[in-house]
């Protein structure tokens, strides 16, 4: 299972339409992070710039709230410094003044905290501070008040200024106040003292001002002006300095993110929005490209695993294009049409060169068949002329005469039947050669009929086959085909039946002991032996027999092994047509067999083995096939 699932995903992975997928995506990815990441700078940058530039608003605006309480103060205090009353009550602190104008609800109407009233020389100050919230008048506050506005720094600044304005810090309050120099209302009159008001600024003054909630405080009053951003808000702290310059209170606000807010939800929107086409995009390029690519590839796959399977050229049909995979059919189908015609002609001359070597592999095995006929009949007529003739007839002329002795008649009687006695078995020797010849004769016919039969019908490789008289045959050929003294000895465990064509068996068995008895020849030491021996073997789930054919002949290198079955190749040269072991191999592969031969090297002889299969030939066990033995 596991294997399967491998191949399939090495099959997919190697697919181009995965390919082709997998390049796009990627693609696509690298392209979709681009754009989020131009997105993140142009978005979120442009919405942080616009965000800095509000909160630099709200920071100028809490210096012009501060600069407008400043000028709110002023404008109260200018309008009472400027004023006769006020002039008079400076210089003579009278009680009408104070009961005219320094009343809770003079101070409420003007809407200041406080109030103050100094000579620079010191000889009158008086002060008035009132809670807006209560409405009640608050002498401690009133005494702290003054306590700060009557400051030598305090009076200096008022003696050197018509009008000025600051902040202090009285406790947990901050007040803004505004200080002017009291006059007469026509200008007139040297100043003998000023006129100082103060307004406390709290959370809702700040709120009114900047519309956003605010608060002041009086702790880390040193660090400067500073603006914190985090996830609620951008926090803005601002420093209040009072008259000499230190710092004495800060005003705080939260201002939140909404435009970083707003920034972020676009680009949330614009990056899913992207997303979005951006698969859309993948999949119709995706589509298009399975449909005017990937599609007409895989037909076309189709169609060449078609081909390969049935064996039959066939033209590719497709609609018709005229992109390159419309040039690539055109080219595809003229050359199935080639390679068809091809084909044809190669068919053509395969049927004639097949031709051409049956005739020659029959021509050989005649050749071989034949041998031992001519043996024979030269044989035959080197021993035709009756032994001993002359004698024989001055025999028979001496006792057709009446003259001769009784003795010497039986003595002629006597050789006559000796004679006739030994040309008795000569005669036998010859009929034993005469069958022999006829014998050969009759396996060449037969190799002539095998032949045509072939050309007619499929030849059989079942037939029952008698191993022994196939060896013994071959024998007796190897005994006549050189005229040579050649021992050929025979081993087996049993008589085996095996499977096979008969004719073809004879002419392997006698092909192997022909090229033997040539090799024996070769050699010049005017002798040889053949051995061979045939025992049960177990190939596969088959019964076979092995049959080894082992001569003292030539042998042969053993880097020729490879090339000993190469049609046209021979160990002896000139003098052999390298036909018959090419022959040989071809014939006992196609009866599911298997030829091997084997060399120590020149000189040392050669072994050939085969392998056929028995008559009955399943097995309980086994290893290989006999091919593969």
């Amino acid at each position: 299972m596991n294997k399967t699932l491998h191949a399939f995903s090495s099959r997919i992975s190697a697919s181009l339409s995965f390919r082709l997928g997998w390049n796009l995506l990627l693609a696509g990815g690298v392209g979709a992070a681009a754009m989020l990441f131009l997105l993140n700078a142009t978005i979120n940058d442009r919405f942080e710039f616009l965000e800095d530039t509000a909160i630099q608003g709200h920071i100028d605006r809490s210096g012009s709230m501060l600069e407008s309480m400043k000028a709110q103060v002023q404008a109260k205090s200018m309008d009472w410094a400027v004023w006769d009353a006020t002039f008079d009550f400076i210089h003579d602190g009278n009680q009408s003044y104070i009961d005219e104008n320094l009343s809770t609800v003079s101070m409420l109407n003007l809407d200041v905290n406080a109030m103050g009233f100094v000579r620079f020389d010191g000889a009158f100050r008086r002060g008035e501070y009132v809670d807006l919230e209560s409405e009640e008048k608050t002498p401690d506050l009133a005494a702290i008040f003054l306590a700060h506005t009557t400051t030598p720094d305090f009076i200096e600044a008022a003696k050197r200024a018509p009008n000025f304005q600051t902040f202090i810090r009285q406790g947990d309050r901050l007040l803004v106040l505004s200080a002017a120099q009291v006059t007469m209302s026509d200008g007139s009159g040297a100043p003998e003292g000023f006129l100082v008001l103060g307004k406390e600024i709290g959370e809702e003054d700040i709120f009114e001002a900047l519309q956003i909630p605010g608060q002041v405080a009086f702790e880390r009053i040193d660090a400067p002006s500073a603006v914190i951003k985090d996830s609620s808000g951008s926090k803005i702290t601002r420093q209040v300095t009072g008259l000499s310059g230190a710092p004495i209170a800060t005003i705080g606000f939260t201002v939140p993110r909404n435009l970083v807010a707003q920034g972020r939800r676009l680009f949330w929107l614009a990056s899913s929005g992207m997303l979005i086409m951006l698969i859309l995009m993948i999949a119709l390029v995706s589509y298009r490209l399975w449909a005017i690519v990937i599609r007409p590839i895989e037909s076309f796959q189709h169609h060449v695993a078609k081909i390969k399977d049935s064996g039959q050229l066939a033209d590719f049909t497709s609609d018709p294009r005229s992109d390159e995979l419309g040039e690539l059919y055109t080219e595809f189908n003229e050359m199935a049409r080639e390679l068809d015609a091809l084909r044809s002609k190669i068919e053509a001359q395969s049927f004639a060169i097949g031709k051409s070597e049956s005739a020659i592999g029959t021509m050989h095995n005649v050749r071989n068949g034949l041998s031992p006929v001519r043996a024979i009949l030269t044989k035959l007529d080197g021993e035709m002329i009756l032994p001993m003739e002359t004698e024989i007839g001055r025999a028979i002329t001496e006792l057709s005469s009446a003259a001769e002795p009784s003795a010497r008649r039986e003595k002629l009687l006597s050789f006559l039947q000796t004679a006739i006695s030994h040309a008795s078995g000569s005669m036998t020797d010859k009929k034993v050669l005469l069958r022999e010849a006829i014998r050969s004769l009759n396996g060449a016919v037969e190799t002539i009929e095998t032949v045509q039969s072939a050309d007619n019908q499929k030849q059989s490789y079942s037939e029952t086959c008698d191993l022994s008289s196939l060896v013994g045959n071959a024998a007796t050929l190897a005994r006549h085909v050189a005229g040579l003294p050649i021992e050929v000895e025979f081993a087996s465990d049993e008589r085996f039946q095996i499977a096979g064509n008969r004719v073809l068996l004879a002419q392997i068995l006698e092909n192997i002991v022909t090229n033997a008895v040539e090799s024996i020849s070769a050699t010049e030491r005017g002798s040889g032996r053949i051995d061979i021996a045939a025992s049960r073997i177990v190939v596969g789930t088959e019964a076979c027999v092995r049959v080894d054919i082992t001569d003292s002949g030539n042998g042969f290198d053993a880097d020729l092994t490879s090339r000993i079955f190469e049609r046209g190749f021979s160990t002896r040269g000139k003098t052999g047509r390298g036909l018959g072991l090419h022959w040989c191999a071809n014939t006992v592969n196609a009866m599911g067999g298997n030829f091997t031969i084997n060399s120590p090297g020149p000189g040392a002889g050669a072994t050939v083995t085969l392998v056929l299969r028995t008559a009955t030939h399943n097995a309980e066990s086994g290893q290989t096939s006999p091919r593969a033995a």
